[in-house]
């Protein structure tokens, strides 16, 4: 009985302390979540069309763990260790088609980034390193033919840029000094 009794005061402190929170109520300042002025700590969900939906984990104003994002055309999933997006990440519209997909380390974008429009067709895919677009990248209509295709280096365009008409026909080179 006392081992019972015991299991339900812990329980009942750790349910007491554990907060769920909207995060219409939550306010960022320099990259910590706040609440009433202090960094908090619990769980963060949204109400959407009625229904709470959890989010995630706010440990001390940064995001832990598993966490699902919404923006204004689609929703995001992925992990954060240290309020840092970490590993892969993917988006996707409302209707659940697939957006994007790509990696982070240490919030960092990283290595081949996809996305997809919202029939489901490729329209961009290229590399990023450290944050910033660093490789051949290539941009297609809806059609699923080429827009354009190029090369960055450190987010600049840089080399001979080609430039399609939706039917597939080049329009144009365009050369880009590299700095």
């Amino acid at each position: 009985m006392k081992i019972k009794l015991t299991y339900f005061f812990l329980l009942s402190f750790v349910i007491s302390c554990s907060k769920d929170i909207n995060e219409a109520d939550l306010k960022i300042k320099k990259g910590i979540w706040i609440n009433n002025g202090e960094p908090f700590s619990g769980n963060v969900y949204r109400i959407i069309k009625k229904q709470k939906i959890s989010l995630g984990l706010i440990k001390e104003g940064k995001k832990i763990g598993e966490w699902i994002e919404f923006g204004n055309i689609i929703f995001r999933t992925g992990e954060y260790i240290k309020g840092d997006r970490e590993g892969k990440w993917e988006g996707w519209y409302s209707d659940s088609t697939k957006a994007y997909s790509g990696h982070y380390e240490q919030g960092v974008k990283i290595g081949l980034w996809r996305g997809w429009n919202k029939n489901g067709d490729l329209s961009y895919s290229g590399n990023f390193k450290k944050g910033k677009k660093d490789s051949i990248w290539t941009y297609w209509y809806e059609n699923g033919k080429i827009s354009d295709s190029g090369s960055y280096k450190d987010d600049r365009m840089i080399g001979i840029w080609k430039y399609y008409s939706a039917d597939g026909i080049l329009k144009e080179e365009k050369y880009f000094e590299s700095d």
